[in-house]
């Protein structure tokens, strides 16, 4: 699903519940890697989703490139 909104998965850590995407960019919208932690209680349907993003370019942010990711994941999860 992470190829399907241009991402790249860089690591996947089944273990650690962690995943690393990244997206190409050019000049003025620069490239973009995401790092999602999941933590929570086994057997609970709980957990906390830690996020960590980094972005570069002109107009690179890392609000931008966390945005990127997850309104199009959340639309198709939810």
């Amino acid at each position: 699903m992470v190829g399907d909104l241009g991402w790249t998965v860089v690591r996947q850590d089944d273990a650690a519940f962690e995943l690393t995407a990244k997206k190409p960019g050019n000049l003025l919208g620069g490239g973009a890697t995401v790092v999602f932690r999941v933590e929570g209680p086994a057997g609970l349907p709980s957990s906390q989703v830690h996020l960590t993003a980094e972005s570069s370019g002109l107009l690179g942010g890392a609000e931008g490139a966390v945005k990127a990711f997850t309104v199009p994941f959340t639309r198709r999860v939810c």
